[in-house]
């Protein structure tokens, strides 16, 4: 599956974090991530390299990983949706914030929103 210029000018003019994925065999293969994606999620030049060759946690709260393996397993093996809420450690800002994953059945298009976590006193 590839994207065609138009999809992913429309990808880049959204300011949420998009991105689109394929699944083979169970599996998520990154085909395109919009700008906005790495942005929100404040990903090193590193950390974009990782993730634009094979989907990693990276960042992923170590609490988190199980339940957001599982959710999207689901998703992989019939699902017709996943919302996901989880914490992301934030390279640039040195942070841990919270972000709402959004994806869609089998070709997997997934809408990050991120918002501030708050602790109470």
């Amino acid at each position: 599956m590839t994207l065609t210029n138009e999809l992913k000018a429309v990808l880049d003019s959204i300011p949420s974090g998009m991105c689109v994925y394929s699944v083979e065999q169970g599996r998520l293969y990154p085909l395109y991530h919009n700008p906005a994606f790495f942005e929100v999620l404040g990903y090193t030049n590193t950390h974009i390299a990782q993730i634009k060759e094979q989907v990693t946690f990276i960042g992923v709260h170590e609490d988190d990983r199980t339940a957001l393996e599982r959710d999207l397993a689901v998703l992989l093996h019939g699902g017709h949706l996943l919302r996901h809420t989880c914490r992301i450690f934030h390279d640039e800002l040195g942070n841990i914030d919270g972000f709402i994953l959004k994806g869609l059945e089998e070709q997997i298009l997934m809408k990050v929103n991120s918002y501030t976590l708050s602790t109470a006193t």
